[in-house]
């Protein structure tokens, strides 16, 4: 995949000490996009939480894909799961079923693992995760424009101000 401003990949070995990689991959894509604040760390705790879940899953250290895409709604990372999709899927209906069934939820809990802890905080922090079983993949959806719409927004409405109190004057010095 073609390395572009809204389009942006990583490889990584699985393991804890290559977790930095992650880290400066996300920040460099929140710096760029304007992603401050809570969604931020929305981010950077959903992607790293996924990375330490696969992590945990698959044993043996691989090779991990992230890709990154920018879009009109938002931002959307997929991780490319491989043969831990199954797994990770079945424990994702696990997770959220635990939310649709209000009866047994406390039994529910009780059976909760450190990795479907790790997939509920992925859920609860994202906008939208997706499983993709043609692909391998889970899309996770942040529903964020940045920085950058908002601000060309407000200084379109002062230059907008600025040029109708200009015309106001011009009219006035014209009436004189």
């Amino acid at each position: 995949m073609k390395q572009n401003y809204r389009r942006r990949q990583l490889t990584i070995r699985t393991g804890l000490e290559h977790i930095n990689e992650l880290e400066s991959f996300l920040d460099k894509i929140c710096d760029d996009f304007h992603i401050y604040d809570d969604y931020y760390g929305n981010v950077v705790t959903t992607l790293t939480s996924a990375y330490e879940l696969i992590t945990e899953i698959s044993r043996q250290p691989k090779d991990l894909n992230i890709r990154f895409q920018s879009r009109p709604s938002g931002v959307m990372f997929s991780v490319h799961l491989d043969e831990d999709f199954l797994h990770i899927a079945a424990k994702h209906q696990k997770v959220k079923s635990l939310g649709e069934n209000k009866k047994e939820e406390r039994e529910l809990l009780q059976e909760l693992d450190e990795t479907d802890n790790k997939l509920m905080i992925m859920s609860l922090l994202s906008d939208n995760m997706l499983f993709d079983s043609e692909t391998e993949t889970v899309d996770i959806y942040f529903y964020i424009t940045g920085i950058n719409d908002m601000l060309a927004m407000q200084r379109t409405q002062l230059l907008h101000n600025y040029y109708e109190r200009l015309l106001r004057k011009t009219k006035t010095h014209q009436q004189q």
